[in-house]
């Protein structure tokens, strides 16, 4: 298998595999050399791209996750990284690790194994889950969040991922399976998910590969000709995303403060709290609409349409922007007031004399 797949890979990529070749027998035991016997062009990749955005020089690098074959071949290819792993709950906020601390992280086939938080296990509840049982992104948020502030000022971060968008998870899907590569995963994520991720947590992409590592000899022709039907995007279509990450803003102030709005109280009122959440998500699905609106509008006056028409298009949709923009206003001070009486509620006496009931109850109730 993985000859075919070198021969579809770019060269750059070959020595790389030659020398995990050469040297796993002797670095891996049998069993990691069984677990992964379908990761070895992965491996090459990763290795390959490691060398080429940071090179082999002294920094302190931590690896996110179990510590596993990657590790061993990485420390052995590159001996002058100081290289340590941190295997705590990467959902969980305020990990064990000082500020500013390394020049490099390695977050390598991790994102896609993470769920959302969890109530009990975090200080911002507002950052755990959805109460429509949707999939908010939370602890892969943490993750990042968490990541950017250990991260010197001019640290970097290495992330791979499986490509959600990938050919083969659109195969997989059109044959009625589900469209993850591997069933264990959580979610496997697109590009712009993950680019959008980045920027929210302060991070920022310098450099990216899409690489097939996996079915390279498989024929995907007819998904082409369905791309090609519905005028969707051909390119980055195999089955792997890496991402050579920088920091653009150190402890961005938009996450702090909602962190900061809840973080007095793990026992909060979920009526308040759902109605915070979905005034916010209001908000938030508002500017998106604007945004779009913006750019149809600057659209529509390329077009060349007669005047007497353009000019009524344009008209309609600077109507339906005014309306929405005002509707912003009218959610965020919505949003602002439900903030400052949750914010009451929850410092009164009455709330904190309540609390030790209220635990009793859910204890009494779980059972």
């Amino acid at each position: 298998m993985d000859e075919i797949l070198l021969k579809n890979l770019d060269k750059k990529f070959i020595k790389y595999y030659e020398w995990l070749n050469q040297n796993k027998n002797s670095l891996l035991t049998q069993e990691e050399l069984e677990i992964f016997k379908y990761h070895w062009v992965r491996f090459a990749v990763s290795i390959g791209l490691l060398d080429q955005y940071y090179g082999n020089k002294e920094m302190r690098v931590l690896e996110l996750g179990g510590l596993d074959a990657s590790t061993k071949l990485i420390s052995h290819y590159f001996p002058k990284w100081d290289i340590s792993n941190y295997s705590e709950d990467l959902r969980k906020p305020d990990w064990n690790i000082k500020s500013n601390e390394f020049d490099l992280i390695l977050n390598m086939e991790v994102v896609e194994h993470l769920t959302d938080q969890y109530v009990e296990k975090t200080d911002n509840p507002e950052y755990c889950y959805d109460y429509n049982g949707k999939f908010i992104y939370s602890g892969v948020i943490n993750c990042l969040l968490e990541s950017n502030r250990i991260l010197k000022k001019e640290g970097r971060m290495f992330l791979s991922t499986p490509n959600g968008l990938s050919y083969l998870n659109m195969h997989k899907m059109l044959l009625g399976d589900p469209s993850h590569q591997w069933l264990n995963h959580i979610r496997e994520y697109s590009i712009d998910e993950l680019t959008g991720l980045f920027a929210k947590t302060g991070l920022k992409v310098n450099n990216f590969e899409c690489v097939e590592v996996l079915c390279a000899d498989w024929d995907f022709s007819y998904i082409d000709k369905v791309i090609k039907l519905t005028n969707a995007k051909k390119d980055n279509r195999w089955s792997n995303l890496f991402f050579d990450i920088g920091v653009e803003e150190k402890n961005k102030k938009e996450i702090i403060i909602r962190k900061n709005t809840f973080s007095k109280n793990k026992l909060f009122d979920h009526s308040i709290e759902r109605s915070l959440l979905d005034k916010e998500r209001e908000l938030l699905n508002s500017k998106n609409i604007v945004i779009d609106l913006k750019q149809k509008l600057q659209i529509e006056q390329e077009v060349n349409a007669t005047p007497t028409e353009q000019g009524r298009i344009i008209q309609e949709k600077n109507l339906l922007l005014k309306q929405k923009e005002l509707q912003i206003m009218e959610i965020n001070q919505k949003y602002e007031s439900s903030v400052s009486e949750y914010n009451r509620i929850s410092n009164s006496l009455g709330w904190r004399i309540l609390r030790p009931i209220r635990l009793m109850v859910k204890l009494i109730l779980r059972k």
